[in-house]
């Protein structure tokens, strides 16, 4: 028969965990096929505002949902980077989802793409609860939780978003601020065909 009020919630719970569960066995099996090389990065020459654009559109919906406000901005002129399109996607959109995870609503959350020396940086930043200082030198370490702050989390993402950046060449770091919000910084060398075509012109 029927459910009552209480069993439904009850099942319900029960259908929470075992969902969290599986999108752990699954993060932590991509995770490991990254590390062992069994799915290396597929590399192309693109254009940041490409990834910069497909991770917006991944998230954007979810965060006016909430209540946010969402930006995204490359700047004009980059050079191209030499990136495999899918797992470098993945890995801002992880940063993403974190950002809208910790961010209440009313807050603010964006992505942008910028220039650096022989570099092009792509920088996530929200107005959320912050990472407190202790906790800045682990967040990319397999299931380091903020305490107080795991809203549902495996604690994969960042873990995963660093192999990924790691395996194209590349570096991340966080900076944050309890309460004021965090900034997530992927650095990319610029494209060897980039570098060399300039030099040529």
């Amino acid at each position: 028969g029927p459910l009552s009020a209480e069993q439904a919630m009850v099942v319900g719970a029960q259908r929470e965990d075992l969902e969290r569960l599986e999108r752990m066995m699954r993060e932590l099996l991509d995770i490991t096929r990254l590390e062992e090389g069994v799915t290396p990065p597929r590399f192309e020459i693109m254009s940041p505002g490409d990834l910069v654009d497909a991770a917006a559109a991944s998230v954007r919906p979810q965060a006016e949902a909430k209540g946010l406000r969402f930006s995204s901005e490359t700047e004009a002129g980059l050079p191209q980077v030499r990136a495999d399109r899918a797992q470098l996607t993945r890995a801002l959109v992880n940063l993403l989802g974190n950002a809208l995870r910790y961010t209440p609503e009313g807050g603010a959350i964006g992505i942008r793409a910028r220039g650096g020396d022989g570099a092009v940086l792509f920088v996530v930043e929200d107005t959320g609860v912050g990472i407190p200082k202790e906790y800045l030198p682990r967040i990319f370490e397999r299931f380091v939780q903020v305490p107080g702050a795991t809203h549902g989390g495996a604690g994969l993402g960042l873990a995963i978003a660093r192999t990924i950046v790691k395996g194209h060449g590349g570096t991340i770091v966080a900076e944050s601020e309890p309460g004021k919000g965090s900034a997530f910084t992927v650095t990319l060398p610029v494209a060897v065909e980039t570098l060399e075509t300039e030099g040529n012109g």
